[in-house]
């Protein structure tokens, strides 16, 4: 019901599936933007649209998201696996291919002006990955979906003051649109008591905080496999930051809507 207006305001391009491997033992490693909200959504349809349920994939989710209540069964129902080496084994032992986002929620949190950058943290359990089921590393790069929901930061202080600890997240986002409601509701509940305002600017920062605001085509670039040739994991990990944020720095920040 809600994919005309959903496409309207974030359409995606598939682009690159020429390279991706004829079999299924293969591993999507992407960037992670604006806190996935958009370019998770705008994948699944771009995904389902060209592939139908000819070539399903599972996809990484973080921990914490399955524990919220209700999401554990959307997810599911989206082939999403949790991130895990159990997530992963369920989903070779189902012959699906895996996508992951090794940044998470360090890399999806970065502020806005550091669109370009992927920042996976250092983070490398996902070369371990691809060498224990042999799977072939195939770099994603996912352009014009860090804009779609401006972020200030992210830090491990902020979650334990916008919550996201109490669910397993290790950071807090401080998106721009968050903190402009929290401010408004604080004005327009003035005369009420602290605790009142407290609760009700925390409501409205939340609220706010998974809502992409701004329109932008979302990119979705399979890129050439990486091969694995027996690199130390630091090179190969280089290998596949460099090319993706080389793709990343020859796209549009914001992919024009209503363009192809």
């Amino acid at each position: 019901m809600l994919a005309p207006a959903w496409r309207a305001l974030w359409p995606g391009t598939l682009r690159g599936i020429e390279n991706l491997p004829t079999h299924d033992r293969f591993l999507l490693v992407a960037n992670h933007s604006g806190l996935g909200v958009a370019e998770c959504v705008t994948l699944i349809d771009a995904w389902i649209e060209r592939f139908g349920d000819t070539r399903p994939l599972s996809a990484m989710a973080h921990t914490a998201l399955f524990s919220l209540p209700g999401m554990g069964a959307v997810l599911r129902g989206f082939g999403c696996v949790e991130a895990t080496r159990a997530g992963a084994a369920w989903a070779r032992t189902n012959e699906t291919p895996i996508l992951l986002f090794p940044g998470g929620d360090h890399e999806s949190m970065r502020p806005v002006w550091r669109a370009r950058e992927v920042d996976f943290a250092q983070r490398k359990g996902w070369i371990k990955l691809a060498r224990e089921h042999d799977l072939t590393i195939v770099p994603l790069a996912i352009t014009g979906s860090h804009v779609t929901l401006p972020n200030l930061g992210g830090t491990k202080l902020l979650s334990y003051l916008t919550g996201t600890r109490l669910i397993g997240m290790r950071r807090g986002p401080l998106p721009a649109l968050s903190i402009l409601a929290a401010l408004a509701t604080l004005v327009a509940t003035r005369g009420s008591s602290p605790s009142r305002r407290a609760l009700a600017s925390v409501g409205a920062f939340w609220a706010a905080a998974l809502v992409p605001w701004v329109p932008s085509r979302i990119g979705f670039h399979v890129l050439p496999p990486i091969e694995d040739r027996g690199q130390t994991e630091q090179d190969l990990y280089d290998e596949v930051v460099n090319v993706l944020e080389a793709k990343l720095e020859n796209e549009p920040l914001r992919g024009r809507v209503g363009s192809d």
